[in-house]
């Protein structure tokens, strides 16, 4: 997106008047502040949340980026969406690109079962659901390079992976440890045992995509954005088979939620279950079952007939 230099100067951040929700030279120059402690160095020292991306280009070969922040402490927020909902764009933004990536692992899916020594020590990684201290030796310093457009998720700068060391390991939730250990449960089984004890979903597509999950002569490297998939798929359909006989409701129920300029109507009706996504410009069905009918709509919202209960969330 290009935007008018003119309405930078008479806006100075404060009234948006690129139509962006937040103003993208201030977020810009936060971001570099954040990375004035990590560019032109070989080494980052720091807490990664942890932090792992797998890509899908190239698969069943695949590159594995290890990333980290060059800073200390409670990193979690940078790799926890839950979070996410209560940080200002300029703060996420900013906080995105402090993670460094060392890039990359090079490695076939099927290595997750007999993993080399850098990538085994990434799959040890994911399994605390702490930050976890670690250094990254690079081949060559930092640039001062990142992903920052509207297209795309930020990402900070990136160099060529010489060595990942890791510092200190926070044990892992029982659980966690117990699941990865065994090799006999597969991954369908594995996914839902960890929801079921309340481990996040995105923690459990995490260690889907190092490989970490599954029968031991099937497990896998998933790229993330199909294991993210994967896990939510998993866990929706588990959930779907116990909503599908839940009892029919005697109302219309109209849900609202309004986050950062995006409102979310739902609307529950007495009625077998369909469920139907709607908005702006066109519906979509997303099939039939037994349940309830229910609507999500943006912006948009039809009732017919029978009383009405609204709920602000």
């Amino acid at each position: 997106m290009r935007i008018n230099p003119a309405l930078c100067i008479r806006c100075r951040g404060e009234y948006n008047l690129c139509g962006l929700s937040y103003c993208p030279v201030l977020a810009e120059l936060r971001a570099r502040y954040t990375l004035r402690n990590a560019v032109n160095k070989e080494r980052i020292d720091g807490s990664s949340p942890p932090s792992i991306f797998i890509g899908r280009i190239g698969y069943p070969r695949v590159n594995v980026y290890p990333a980290a922040p060059p800073i200390h402490g409670d990193t979690s927020n940078l790799e926890n969406p839950k979070t996410w909902l209560s940080m200002r764009l300029e703060d996420f933004i900013s906080s995105r690109l402090s993670l460094i990536r060392g890039g990359s692992i090079r490695a076939r899916v099927e290595d997750a079962r007999n993993p080399p020594r850098a990538l085994h020590d990434i799959q040890v990684m994911t399994l605390p659901n702490k930050p976890v201290d670690s250094e990254l030796i690079l081949e060559k310093p930092v640039g001062a390079r990142y992903v920052f457009d509207e297209h795309s998720p930020p990402f900070g700068p990136s160099a060529p992976l010489q060595e990942l060391r890791i510092s200190s390991l926070p044990p892992p939730p029982r659980i966690v440890d117990k699941v990865y250990s065994d090799t006999d449960l597969n991954a369908t089984e594995a996914i839902w045992t960890l929801y079921s004890h309340g481990i996040d979903v995105h923690h459990i597509s995490r260690l889907l995509s190092v490989g970490t999950l599954g029968v031991g002569k099937r497990r896998r490297l998933v790229p993330t954005r199909w294991s993210i998939t994967a896990v939510d798929k998993q866990v929706s359909d588990k959930l779907l088979s116990e909503v599908r006989d839940y009892p029919l409701i005697s109302e219309y129920r109209v849900y609202v939620r309004s986050f950062k300029d995006n409102t979310f109507i739902g609307i529950l009706a007495p009625h077998t279950w369909l469920y139907e996504w709607l908005r702006p410009g066109g519906l979509a069905p997303h099939g039939m079952y037994g349940g309830v009918v229910m609507w999500l709509l943006s912006l948009t919202m039809r009732v017919t007939g029978g009383g009405v209960m609204t709920t602000h969330q």
